[in-house]
């Protein structure tokens, strides 16, 4: 009918997210011969003769997928301060626009491509008529984490004791190989400590791994018991706004000492939601006021967080025009917009301080449970305010049970 199908095809998207499945996958349906350029171990002398050889493998052998992954590391990147690498990466490029141009009278070999960053790819490469489609693969959404989940699952040969609901919320913003890699390690540690089964909560701390937050142990039980007020001052904040929670955990990483995850907005966020934020960053440090008495350092990754989020929603007109300034800020207006910041930010601090006294019950209910457990997920929380929760042991199995698992989540 006069239509021309695109000679490539670029897949783009965070690593890990399966491009590489996906061109093999596309190959396999339409049942076509897989020609991969693979340039592992391989002289930068000997690429372009590869290249050559490559191409001529698809023309021989089409219909056929070139494949070539991570183009990025051939061709060079387009930068603002240095066009490019190299000049061998520059007559790299200009080899494969026109082996790519070569194609024109064969129009059953399709070249795909994968990189992690699409904005500064070549557009001479990227241009119509070239590697002109362009497909990006984000991370999988809940119902794909859950059934890449099931599957690497059924592939481990041990016990499984997996509530999958909780795995799928605690695994957001994870890929396809993390989520193997995590199920992996979780069998790896579940046979050297002889486990019986492989469990979520074993999983959720390997999940933490992943996320580059090694765990750490908490030096002492005083340290813990901080801690735990912080956090469930963070929660209590946030359940006082009518925020959706997911869990708490005191199981101390690298990076933060325990966090508290709540359900974010789905649709455009609101200045009032911002300001929501900025106190449940404050309920830690509202928690360690009213039961301590006492600041501690741990608060200042939140209130850092939260003066610059301020900083920048003022800057921008969120909270009137008198401190609009984009590049052009003087002393003076810097001046009156840390003002403005910190007045908020006081403001904020009292009211999180109120909302943590009037819940102290609740805090010191769940103090001694969030101890014991180190982590409290919305099951748990939800029967110890129906009076049915039991005392529980750092090995037990979490469980968590979800309406709805789709929104971003926030960490303290």
């Amino acid at each position: 009918v006069g239509i021309s199908l695109p000679k490539g095809l670029l897949l783009y998207g965070k690593p890990g997210v399966g491009k590489t499945l996906f061109a093999k996958a596309i190959a396999s349906a339409v049942k076509r011969k897989f020609i991969e350029v693979n340039f592992t171990n391989v002289e930068d002398s000997d690429t372009h003769s590869i290249l050559k050889n490559k191409f001529k493998e698809a023309q021989t052998n089409s219909p056929a997928i070139l494949f070539i992954d991570e183009i990025d590391k051939l061709v060079p990147m387009e930068m603002s301060d240095s066009p490019f690498f190299s000049d061998y990466s520059r007559s790299t490029l200009q080899l494969l626009l026109s082996l790519l141009d070569g194609f024109g009278s064969n129009p059953e070999v399709l070249v795909v491509c994968t990189t992690n960053t699409l904005h500064q790819m070549p557009e001479a490469l990227t241009r119509a008529g070239r590697i002109d489609k362009h497909i990006n693969l984000p991370l999988p959404d809940d119902e794909s984490r859950k059934a890449i989940a099931e599957y690497y699952l059924n592939k481990v040969l041990f016990n499984k004791t997996i509530d999958i609901d909780q795995f799928v919320l605690s695994s957001e913003g994870l890929s396809g190989a993390d989520i193997k890699t995590v199920i992996n390690e979780a069998g790896i540690e579940a046979v050297s400590k002889k486990y019986e089964s492989i469990s979520t909560k074993l999983l959720i701390e390997h999940i933490s791994r992943i996320e580059g937050k090694s765990l750490v142990k908490t030096s002492n039980d005083q340290d813990s018991e901080i801690i735990a007020y912080h956090e469930l001052g963070h929660f209590v904040v946030a359940n006082e706004l009518k925020k959706i929670i997911k869990d708490i955990n005191i199981n101390a990483t690298n990076t933060q000492l325990g966090r508290v995850r709540y359900k974010l907005p789905s649709g455009i966020v609101t200045t009032e939601d911002l300001l929501d934020d900025v106190v449940i960053a404050l309920g830690g440090r509202a928690a360690e006021t009213v039961f301590l008495n006492k600041k501690y350092v741990g608060s200042w990754q939140d209130i850092q967080k939260s003066f610059t989020l301020l900083e920048q929603s003022v800057t921008y007109g969120d909270h009137g025009f008198d401190h609009l300034g984009f590049n052009r800020i003087t002393d003076r207006m810097y001046e009156e917009i840390h003002a403005k910041v910190v007045s908020i930010m006081e403001d904020s601090l009292q009211k999180a301080i109120q909302i943590v006294s009037k819940n102290k019950e609740i805090i010191m209910g769940l103090h001694p449970k969030l101890l014991a457990a180190k982590t409290l997920t919305a099951a748990d929380l939800k029967a110890y305010f129906e009076g049915t929760i039991v005392e529980a042991e750092e090995d037990d199995e979490y469980r968590l049970a979800y309406d709805s698992l789709r929104d971003e989540y926030i960490e303290m």
